[in-house]
């Protein structure tokens, strides 16, 4: 009987299928047609089982998954307005009515919002839908990568300033720190020049 090897799936396959769990309402058997109709990802999209159990990790949150409202208790009225901050900017990011975050989701957008006020509502609304869906995984598994890696794109904060992002590479490229995930929505797009930095 022969043996299956695991195959380890590609970075940016990776994070299309996060980005798109995460940010859209497509279903697993969705997503996983549109990696497989992209030439980009020809011959390298996983299984239809690895995409549904990566959807499902992805969209389960630990903690309290009861909609948000303004009457949410534990949340003031600061980290109220930085949740609807974020509400706002993804309807307009995505030009479509979004489902209601949930009071895990708000309280991480809160946070992020909190420690790195600079940073886009609506990554700050990505970054912290992460947290809120990958803590169960860190305390049932132990230390997640994906989570150092925003931990440490957070301490870096690369959309800041031309220094920020070039140290940033600079730290992934030494391998002193792991990339951000969804590098292209998190690092690329939030490059303050706006131009390619390379390393001297």
């Amino acid at each position: 009987m022969a043996s299956q090897i695991k195959r380890r799936i590609d970075a940016d396959v990776e994070d299309e299928i996060r980005e798109i769990a995460l940010t859209e309402t497509k279903t697993p058997a969705q997503i996983y047609r549109h990696l497989d109709g992209e030439k980009k990802f020809v011959d390298r999209v996983p299984s239809r089982r690895t995409v549904e159990r990566m959807v499902r990790e992805l969209r389960s949150s630990a903690g309290d998954t009861s909609p948000w409202t303004l009457a949410a208790k534990d949340i003031d009225e600061e980290a109220a307005r930085l949740v609807l901050r974020s509400r706002r900017a993804l309807i307009l990011r995505h030009e479509k009515p979004l489902h209601r975050f949930n009071i895990s989701e708000a309280k991480w957008v809160a946070k992020i919002s909190k420690i790195a006020p600079d940073l886009a509502p609506d990554i700050a609304w990505l970054i912290g839908k992460v947290y809120s869906s990958l803590c169960r995984r860190v305390d049932e598994r132990g230390d997640d990568d994906f989570l150092t890696a925003l931990d440490d794109y957070l301490a870096f904060a690369p959309w800041r300033d031309a220094e920020h992002y070039r140290l940033y590479l600079k730290a992934v490229e030494q391998g002193w720190v792991l990339p951000a995930p969804m590098w292209s929505r998190l690092v690329e797009q939030q490059n303050p020049s706006g131009r390619p930095q390379t390393f001297a």
